[in-house]
């Protein structure tokens, strides 16, 4: 499986707030790849986890971009809806380590 492309924390333009989108719905495929019910490959856990740890830092770009698009009703919905994205993205990865935790005896 390749390794998806990491989100940016910084979101300073529309611009940046779409290329978020796509990153994100790049990591969503690669979690919705992963086959449920097999013991996870070592660099696939780590990958998981590095995306888990990244996404703490963009919630806070996230945070950061709404304040500052406050008055760009379409740039603030775009911003909104990623977070959302987020939250189901770190949802299934939770999801994901629990059940490798519990085929791995952990």
């Amino acid at each position: 499986m390749t390794e998806p492309e990491l989100p940016n924390d910084k979101i300073e333009t529309a611009e940046d707030a779409e290329k978020l989108q796509e990153v994100i719905e790049g990591l969503q495929d690669y979690v919705d790849d992963i086959e449920p019910g097999k013991v996870l490959a070592p660099e696939t856990k780590n990958m998981l986890l590095k995306i888990k740890d990244r996404i703490s830092s963009v919630f806070e770009g996230i945070t950061d971009a709404m304040s500052k698009f406050s008055n760009d009703t379409k740039t603030y919905e775009l911003v909104k809806s990623l977070k959302d994205l987020l939250f189901s993205l770190v949802r299934d990865i939770d999801w994901i380590l629990e059940e490798n935790n519990k085929m791995e005896g952990n």
